[in-house]
């Protein structure tokens, strides 16, 4: 079959913003303008006669060579030039960068130099010190960072950091590059000398009008702040033999929380952070270097960068495929005219350049602004490069280029997938592309498992236009069977060449009407991609999964729409960004484990360790998690934290985790968040309208947060404040994220973990993978005395309405008193991780007990647990009545469990009064 579409300009679709399509909702959000990065320019003179490598500087070129001065603080005062002053002088010759320090202070006994001096020392990052981080390729993607401490010690890394602001990167401390150092140390400073064989760490040679990119960073960890309270313990009772070798004692290093770094340049955007190995040293952030005096200085460079930030205040548009704009603002500080040629190079997906160049005049000490084309002929990780050069002599005069994300040319909308039957089943797509008139498009629906090609249709005349068309149209994705499917869709050109190739992922589920409670270990997908998975099953249409793919983060899978409630997350501790099982991506020290599965009940562990993206577990924190299930699926969240600090730690953090192909308007009520008490006073938010103000719920007793969805059930948290189930006062806001914010549907990110790339929530580009958007968060403050730190919260997932929750609540913070009317038994108490009641029958007493409830806040128990220690009866052989009335099978569960069978668990699926009686025999 073949579709024409109609031709619209690509014009309308990026500045009218029409809100008829995904990717035309991603762009309502978003900044019209290109984002402009302002660019300073450092100079690095000839050294005609190489400097001594003493840390002295008093050589004649030190003298000679330019100083800058204007460090500024990176936290406590960020964008405040410090107090003691820093100079940094840089040279260069045809092999070496040198590069040098003098930093001032005025208390040189208070150094902090704990490190060894050795090649490597992790624990440099707490002392005294100095840092060079250098883009040698100019690319704003791979940079090495050197860093030498008062002390003399060395460490040295790379960095990779293909996604432009992201906090996380790819930090390879094993790297060794040829550079040498040497500090000297005076009254009133101390002084560092840093030669760099460039030849040896890049493959291009050194030479006049060569650009870096470099930042220079000094940090004084001694004298600022308050000391982080570390408990130096190895807490390793319960790792794995590759686990307890994974840990190392300098993980556990004291550190100054607050202690000053400060840098050139300066760059306000998310410089809060406390450390070196955080936002501000991305590559994209450095000054450009030049080596030797230039008559052309690049002012600022401007192009469509996707970007987005955590309070959804800030989007920006990305590039997308076909002819983007680039704007270069130049100025000519020499005193004659510059004829200058300024060439835009990609590389499509075969390797093929596509190449545009312009030349211009600029007269003597004036600027200009230019205004050129980025040709992109690829998606998702697409670099560009950029040369000026003088157009007569072919000098050299500034070279860079960046690697970006941009969306694949082609959106699919995949509602059809995700929606009730009685709803269209048709795929709809709409191109995101320039030029889309000169391509034809292929679409073919293809089974994962098999490749067997369902469906394909040809497009023609693919232009650009203002909303859905739709693709595949006599096909009814909702006849496809469970599995996983793909839409590969392939650009042609003129010529009938594939010039293009996206594959558009996705899992359809079909639930049955028999599906039972049960907990397995089995492969898994969401949203196309599959992998191992501990899968527990409920009666209807939820899953409570704990994927690999996710870092065996667990989440209620609704159909392929997902909820969760995350996971503990440190944040910072010298670390870039946070400390989380998320970071964990190849799963080093996260594991899931079955521990209890019967009719009655499941119990699952998930444990992971609290690491960084380079894998370093900082202050040796752990947490196991328990996950304990009943049938009706309600549960509990048990959290053990072994903490090494006193400072806050996330412990719980409801989000949505939301398919490819579909926004969170599709799946979410009006009302999408709802947090009540006991008593039934609630507070909403709604779709369209700002978040709620922090604050609300300070003086409620527990909190229960609901989280609706259209045509699934819902999932909700309890949180129950004065029954001794969080360790330390807690602080929540399940429904803040900032008084600048508007409502969830904002804050979509890649942040969830089956993103491929790093953990990163500061490039949207398009709905073509899973992503989430989060609500809000809860946190503690760890006691390092404490063995563990420990949280409970009620979950679950359910399709009754507000009072059936609050009573499920209550039955859980309140729990009845037990009244053994047999006498045989003895109520050892309720269980609150566990969420049953305990009673041990006394020795030689008949297996039969007979108890009622005297409940606390409601007349109703709802669907109660009771825990039989040393029943020693067989569950074939027993019954449960109420009132004198035996139950039916179907409504309740009785098993054997505990060492030998000796205990036996009943769980009714019943809600009981204060004047049922219940008798078990």
């Amino acid at each position: 079959m073949t579709t024409t579409l109609r031709s619209i300009s690509l014009s309308i679709l990026v500045l009218a913003c029409s809100p008829l399509s995904a990717q035309m909702k991603y762009l309502d959000r978003m900044d019209a303008g290109l984002k402009n990065f302002s660019l300073r320019k450092l100079v690095a003179l000839r050294a005609d006669q190489p400097p001594v490598l003493d840390g002295k500087l008093d050589d004649d070129c030190w003298k000679e060579s330019n100083v800058y001065t204007d460090f500024q603080k990176t936290c406590v005062g960020p964008g405040e030039l410090v107090a003691n002053q820093t100079n940094f002088y840089v040279l260069f010759d045809q092999r070496y960068l040198y590069v040098a320090f003098e930093c001032f202070e005025d208390d040189m006994s208070g150094l902090r130099t704990k490190a060894f001096i050795q090649d490597d020392e992790q624990n440099i990052q707490g002392d005294d010190r100095v840092e060079v981080w250098l883009d040698l390729d100019h690319d704003h993607w791979q940079a090495v960072n050197l860093v030498l401490s008062a002390s003399g010690a060395t460490m040295d890394q790379t960095i990779e950091r293909p996604v432009q602001y992201a906090f996380s990167s790819n930090y390879k401390p094993q790297w060794n590059g040829k550079w040498h150092s040497s500090v000297s140390r005076y009254d009133d400073r101390w002084t560092a000398g840093i030669f760099i064989d460039v030849n040896h760490i890049s493959n291009r040679k050194n030479f006049d009008g060569r650009t870096f990119g470099l930042l220079a960073g000094r940090g004084r960890s001694s004298r600022v702040g308050n000391q982080i309270q570390v408990k130096q313990r190895q807490q390793t009772q319960f790792l794995s033999a590759e686990q307890k070798n994974a840990v190392s004692e300098r993980n556990t290093f004291d550190y100054a929380r607050f202690a000053e770094y400060s840098c050139i340049p300066y760059c306000e955007d998310r410089t809060d952070r406390m450390n070196t190995y955080a936002g501000f040293s991305s590559p994209i952030r450095f000054a450009d270097l030049v080596c030797g005096e230039n008559p052309l200085a690049v002012r600022s460079i401007a192009f469509n960068e996707a970007h987005a930030n955590y309070s959804g205040r800030v989007w920006q548009k990305p590039m997308f495929w076909g002819n983007n704009p680039l704007r270069l603002h130049l100025k000519n500080t020499s005193e004659s005219a510059l004829n200058i040629a300024v060439e835009v190079a990609t590389q499509d997906q075969n390797g093929d350049r596509a190449l545009n160049r312009q030349t211009l005049k600029i007269p003597a000490e004036e600027s200009r602004q230019v205004t050129t084309e980025i040709k992109i002929r690829d998606f998702d990780f697409q670099s560009f490069e950029v040369k000026i050069s003088d157009a007569n002599t072919g000098r050299l005069f500034y070279h860079t280029s960046y690697m970006s994300r941009v969306p694949p040319f082609v959106e699919f909308d995949l509602e059809a997938v995700y929606l009730p039957q009685e709803q269209s089943g048709r795929i709809r797509c709409i191109p995101v592309m320039h030029n889309a008139d000169t391509y034809d498009l292929t679409v073919s629906l293809i089974r994962q498992e098999t490749g067997e090609v369902i469906a394909s249709e040809l497009l023609t005349e693919f232009s650009s236009g203002n909303d859905y068309i739709v693709c595949l149209g006599d096909h009814d994705i909702k006849n496809l069977p469970a599995g996983d499917y793909a839409l590969l869709c392939q650009l042609i050109d003129a010529r009938g060449m594939v010039a293009g190739t996206f594959k558009q992922l996705f899992t359809r589920k079909v639930y049955g009407d028999d599906r039972s409670f049960s907990a397995r270990r089995e492969t898994y997908s969401y949203g196309g991609v599959k992998g191992d998975a501990v899968v527990v099953s409920f009666p209807g249409r939820k899953d409570m999964v704990f994927p690999e793919h996710t870092s065996y983060i667990p989440f209620w899978d609704f159909n392929n729409v997902g909820v969760s409630y995350e996971f503990v997350e440190a944040w910072g501790y010298g670390s870039q960004s946070c400390n989380e099982p998320m970071q964990d991506k190849k799963n080093r020290y996260t594991r899931v484990e079955i521990i209890e599965n019967t009719p009655s009940r499941v119990t699952v562990l998930y444990q992971y360790a609290l690491n960084n993206n380079n894998y370093k577990i900082y202050f040796n924190e752990w947490v196991d998690e328990l996950y304990t299930f009943y049938p009706d699926g309600t549960g509990t969240r048990n959290i053990r934290i072994w903490a090494n600090t006193d400072l806050h730690h996330t412990t719980c953090q409801p989000q949505y985790v939301i398919p490819p192909g579909i926004l969170p308007e599709a799946i979410l009520e009006p009302v999408i968040t709802r947090v009540s008490n006991i008593q039934g006073e609630n507070v909403e938010n709604r779709l369209g309208s700002e978040v709620t103000v922090k604050g609300y719920n300070k003086s409620w007793n527990e909190e229960i947060l609901r989280i609706p969805l259209k045509n699934r059930p819902d999932a909700f948290l309890v949180l129950g404040k004065n029954q001794g189930l969080v360790d330390n006062y807690v602080t929540s806001n399940f429904l803040y994220q900032n008084e600048d914010s508007r409502d969830v549907r904002f804050n979509l990110g890649a942040h969830w973990p089956m993103s491929e790339i790093d953990i990163d929530v500061f490039n949207i580009v398009s709905v073509n993978r899973p992503y989430h958007s989060w609500i809000g968060n809860m946190r503690i403050n760890t006691n390092t005395e404490r063995e563990p730190n420990e949280v409970t919260l009620l979950i679950g997932a359910t399709d009754q309405d507000d009072d059936h929750i609050r009573l499920v609540a209550s039955s859980w913070l309140y729990p009845a008193r037990v009244v053994v009317l047999s006498h045989n038994a003895v109520d050892t108490g309720f269980n609150h991780v566990k969420k049953a009641y305990e009673l041990t029958l006394k020795k030689g007493a008949l297996p039969k007990v007979e108890l009622r409830f005297l409940p606390q806040k409601f007349e109703t128990i709802i669907n109660p647990a009771i825990m039989l220690r040393d029943f020693h009866r067989s569950p074939a052989d027993c019954e449960v009545f109420i009132k004198g009335n035996r139950l039916a099978a179907d409504k309740y569960s009785l098993t054997s469990i505990g060492s030998n069978d000796s205990d036996m668990l009943i769980w009714i699926d019943k809600a009981v009064s204060a004047q049922d009686t219940i008798l078990i025999r």
